[in-house]
């Protein structure tokens, strides 16, 4: 555990400039697209008190990092020290980032977009290296839940900046927990692992690019539906 008023999972527990070989992603935005090859009905998902705190604090934790506040709000108090490093690093917050299929760039809402990747914030600690952090509030996610989420930020990082190491971490800010991140290995990802990496994803998101008939898929997720049955919604599962 490295020096930190942030605890870490059992399992884990220079600044950046213009001239830094790292290139940022234009994170530039299009339209929607408007046709499709399916209908498929959605509906607006409604807000909660959970989900309207956390982005509060998120917004919070992106004032702070871009000097809007001076203080630490309380929100973010369990990880002081780390959130001075990463204003002093000048860490960017509040980025999407978008990939094709081949695993390169394009926009957010382009018609060949691939993945999306909402980053709440990253930093450059020194020369082709990389820091993706996601700030969460509310329970701690078991550890298949926030290995997946590491994994996705680690081929997106290596994916999209000219690095040699990426890591990712979760701050869970209403515990004080870091998961992954420099020091950990569920948190570190190399550039020579990249190929790999991008194999077990597209492996992940064949059968959803295949797919043509939408047939459900009940899983764990469902518990976190408004429209569930299970909390009363209009879906039978």
């Amino acid at each position: 555990t490295r020096a930190s008023t942030a605890s870490r999972t059992e399992r884990g527990s220079e600044s950046a400039s213009t001239s830094h070989p790292v290139q940022r992603p234009s994170g530039s935005r299009g339209r929607p697209d408007s046709t499709s090859d399916f209908s498929v009905s959605s509906a607006p998902e409604p807000g909660s008190p959970a989900m309207d705190r956390g982005s509060e604090i998120g917004k919070l934790a992106e004032e702070y990092l871009l000097g809007n506040i001076a203080t630490l709000p309380k929100e973010l108090s369990r990880f002081p020290k780390e959130f001075q490093e990463l204003r002093e690093l000048g860490a960017i917050p509040e980025q999407q980032w978008a990939v094709r299929r081949d695993w390169t760039e394009t926009e957010w809402f382009a018609e060949d977009v691939y993945i999306r990747f909402k980053v709440d914030a990253y930093a450059i600690p020194r020369r082709r290296v990389l820091r993706i952090i996601d700030f969460k509030t509310g329970k701690l996610k078991d550890m298949a839940e926030n290995q997946l989420q590491l994994d996705l930020y680690g081929v997106g990082a290596l994916s999209l900046f000219d690095i040699d190491l990426g890591f990712a971490e979760l701050w869970y800010l209403d515990q004080g927990v870091l998961v992954g991140g420099e020091g950990d290995e569920i948190g570190t990802y190399r550039m020579e692992d990249l190929s790999k990496l991008q194999k077990t994803w597209d492996d992940r998101l064949a059968p959803m690019f295949s797919d043509r008939t939408f047939v459900p898929t009940p899983n764990y997720l469902c518990r976190y539906c408004t429209f569930s049955r299970s909390k009363g919604g209009e879906c039978k599962f």
